[in-house]
């Protein structure tokens, strides 16, 4: 580097090899410890300090910023603050700007990419030149690259056009110390930093930037702060989105009940908490207690913003998800189709939020039997998200799980690469990843690979119990999903003792009615038929067919093959054949499932999990 430097610098000012070395030595006599590249770097300095003062100024300020490149459009922002006249002139047009940051690589002080947008400072030369500051130069400057970071925030984080400008400034958050400010708007940019992490899956990033605001903010600000509170906020959401839900929960209960104390009810950062708060419901499987709460969050939203302000529009989306696993797919497509128009009025095409709406739909449709429908949807997306971003990974996993139903050849392969992208995003104990393996189970046994089926249950199911709990209605209904492969085989007395246990604890959790009940319900049934207890298992699978009726419609293709067990044993062969004719027109023909009705197999009603 010593060797680059000097090359460089004796390039730029046209210095002859005598002259540089005299200069030279001239320097380390002066430096109490004069390496080579303390000397050669101290020579570049002071040769582009003399021909041209403002570049380097322009220079003492990267000593603050972080590794990352420092874009021109950074420092460019430093034109809306005080400046030295010199320095003020140079960043105030943007040719000037782009001119002095050629001549800092041209004196070999940092590196420019070559379209010339983008200026590399080794950590070295960062180092001395934090080195030679006074305490008073180190202040200014920092409260000047501190203002410059504020002036380049782009604002609104959730709007995929500013997260390239997101990407240039959150490296340098940190090595500025932001977080230490004294001015509310550059405290703001840290919040808009660790949401813009959130907002493109990045929840690690986003819980770490979070919980090193929140712990300096208490010490600095206080607890009750608006702004200490808002990261609290933001914290908990990381903190949920990476698995830590305990923590999330109660973050979450301190910071809504300080918030109403403080601010009010209706102040909008109390209602986005109260949403949060919604979300720690439905992990906790109290899914009735987060709708009614999302409902009068809702209704605050709407009064307060109108209905197509963006947070009512989450807010729309999570009371959607309530609804969703509720079992209520007709109240929860009503909310996603007036969702997704909403949000493709006002948000540019490739949104990630329009894609969540329309995830959020093709489940709705999943989940009342429109299996082609939810796959349309879906094929209609427009715009480039990465594919392992949360929503992506949700929409993917509702193709696999519609392709399957369909009978599609590439439904095994659409779940395995969900599963695969899902695990590799947020770990094997995650409950999206849970909810990725069981629909990979649910395509593995539709395709005939019941053993594979089996052991991706089991250890799902065990992983359910450690994460989310023995009585959580998403264990129970993983649990009603191993009886099946279970009762395949053959082990009808050991799928009963499992399914009797999970129908016992969907009925307690959620309702004789729900989804989850019926489909183990049915299981249940079919378990009773195999062990020759005909008559409760006749009278159940009769009282599941009417109750999914009542529920789900006579057409739903669940309720129809519920009908065709409750008719099988009966000795009805018109029954049979209605029930048959039925299932071939709600499949179409040549569905592999009507392969095993022709064989006068029991079917089974199998679960695939909504997001939490």
């Amino acid at each position: 580097m010593a060797l680059d430097l000097s090359a460089a610098v004796r390039a730029a000012t046209g210095w002859p090899v005598a002259d540089y070395l005299e200069r030279y030595e001239t320097l380390a006599e002066e430096l109490a410890f004069p390496t080579p590249i303390r000397v050669a770097w101290g020579l570049a300095a002071d040769a582009l300090r003399a021909h041209a003062p403002a570049a380097y100024q322009l220079l003492e300020l990267c000593a603050f910023l972080g590794n990352a490149p420092v874009s021109w459009r950074l420092l460019w922002g430093a034109r809306m603050l005080p400046l030295p006249a010199e320095l003020a002139r140079t960043v105030g047009i943007e040719r000037r700007l782009k001119a002095a940051l050629r001549l800092i690589g041209k004196y070999g002080l940092a590196d420019l990419d070559p379209p010339g947008e983008h200026l590399i400072v080794h950590p070295l030369v960062r180092g001395m030149l934090g080195q030679g500051l006074s305490s008073e130069r180190h202040g200014t400057l920092l409260g000047t690259v501190r203002g410059m970071l504020a002036a380049a925030d782009p604002g609104d984080p959730d709007d995929p056009a500013g997260h390239p400008r997101y990407a240039e400034l959150t490296p340098h958050l940190i090595h500025s110390d932001v977080l230490g400010a004294g001015t509310e708007e550059i405290r703001q940019l840290v919040i808009n930093a660790v949401r813009y992490h959130y907002a493109g899956g990045d929840y690690d990033s986003s819980r770490a930037l979070a919980a090193a605001a929140v712990a300096r903010w208490r010490d600095t600000l206080g607890e009750h702060d608006e702004q200490t509170l808002l990261a609290s906020f933001h914290l908990a959401n990381a903190l949920r989105a990476v698995g830590r839900t305990a923590e999330a929960r109660l973050l979450n209960e301190q910071t809504l009940r300080a918030q109403r104390e403080v601010l009010d009810g209706d102040d909008e950062t109390t209602l986005a908490t109260a949403n949060s708060v919604g979300a720690d419901l439905r992990i906790r499987g109290h899914f009735g207690q987060a709708r009614q709460l999302d409902g009068d969050n809702l209704v605050r939203y709407r009064r307060l913003f109108g209905e197509s302000f963006p947070t009512a529009l989450r807010c729309a989306n999570n009371l959607a998800a309530d609804l969703r696993l509720l079992g209520d797919f007709r109240g929860a497509r009503t909310i996603d189709e007036q969702t997704l128009r909403q949000r493709q009025a006002i948000l540019a095409d490739g949104h990630p939020e329009i894609l969540s709406s329309r995830a959020g739909l093709a489940f709705d449709l999943f989940g009342l039997g429109d299996y082609t429908g939810a796959g349309e949807v879906l094929a209609a997306v427009r715009g480039e998200i990465p594919e392992d971003h949360p929503f992506a990974l949700w929409a993917a996993r509702v193709a696999a799980m519609a392709a399957r139903r369909r009978g599609l050849p590439e439904g095994v392969s659409l779940a395995e690469t969900t599963a695969t992208l899902t695990r590799r995003r947020f770990g094997d104990l995650h409950v999206e990843t849970l909810a990725a393996v069981v629909t990979l189970a649910n395509a593995a046994r539709a395709a005939g690979d019941p053993d594979r089926a089996h052991e991706l249950l089991e250890r799902a199911v065990i992983r359910y119990h450690s994460v989310l709990g023995d009585d959580h209605p998403f264990t129970l209904a993983a649990s009603a999903g191993l009886a099946g492969v279970v009762r395949a085989s053959g082990r009808h007395g050991e799928a009963r003792r499992i399914d009797q246990e999970a129908l016992g604890g969907l009925r307690r959790s959620v309702g004789a009615d729900h989804p989850f009940t019926l489909a183990c319900a049915n299981g249940y049934a079919t378990d009773l038929f195999g062990l020759g207890e005909r008559q409760e298992a006749q009278q159940l699978a009769t009282d599941t067919w009417q109750r999914s009726m009542l529920v789900r419609g006579p057409e739903h293709p669940d309720t129809l093959a519920c009908g065709w067990n409750a008719v099988l044993d009966g000795g009805d062969e018109e029954a049979r054949h209605q029930a048959t004719a039925a299932l071939a027109k709600a499949y179409g023909e040549g569905h592999p499932l009507l392969v095993r009705v022709a064989a006068g197999e029991r079917l089974e009603t199998d679960l695939d999990l909504p997001p939490l």
